[in-house]
C-alpha cells in the first residue's frame, strides 16, 4: 500500500485569519481512499465537499487544487457536499461538529475541508491531518 501523510493544520488556520470560511482543497485523484483527522475545531461545523472541476481551460492546463478553489476559499464553485464514514460511530456524515476521523472513498478529483458556518474570523483547528492511501 502506498500512503502519503499531510499536515494541513497551518494551511487551514492561515486561511481562517482572512475569511469567515477557512478552507483547504486537496487533490485526491490518485488515491483509493482518504482519512481526515480533525482535532479541536474552534468553530463548527467542518464541512466536506468534492469536485472534478479544476476551473482551468480545457486543453490548456489540467489545473490543480489551488485553481479548483478559484483562489477564493469562500467560494467553492462546482463543489458538492460529500459524505464520509465517521470511524468512531461507523455512520455517514457530511459535517463534523467536533473531533473526529472520517474516511472518504475517492469521491472526486478534489476534496475541500471547510468551516462553512461563517461565524468568525480567526477560526482554527489544533490539528488537521490527512492520510491518502493507494492500495497496490
Amino acid at each position: 500500500m502506498l500512503v502519503e501523510y499531510l499536515d494541513l493544520t497551518n494551511q487551514f488556520n492561515e486561511s481562517g485569519q482572512t475569511t469567515l470560511n477557512p478552507c483547504v482543497v486537496i487533490d485526491i485523484s490518485n488515491y483509493d481512499y482518504v482519512l481526515v483527522q480533525i482535532d479541536n475545531p474552534s468553530v463548527t461545523p467542518i464541512a466536506f465537499s468534492a469536485s472534478l472541476d479544476s476551473r482551468e481551460i480545457l486543453g490548456v492546463s489540467d489545473g490543480n487544487a489551488a485553481t479548483a478553489s478559484n483562489g477564493y476559499v469562500v467560494s467553492l464553485t462546482n463543489f458538492a457536499q460529500v459524505a464520509g464514514t465517521d470511524l468512531a460511530t461507523d455512520t455517514l456524515i457530511t459535517e463534523l461538529n467536533g473531533d473526529g476521523t472520517i474516511k472518504f472513498n475517492v469521491v472526486g478529483k478534489y476534496l475541500a475541508i471547510s468551516n462553512s458556518s461563517g461565524q468568525s474570523l480567526n477560526s482554527y483547528l489544533d490539528k488537521l491531518l490527512v492520510m491518502l492511501a493507494k492500495i497496490s
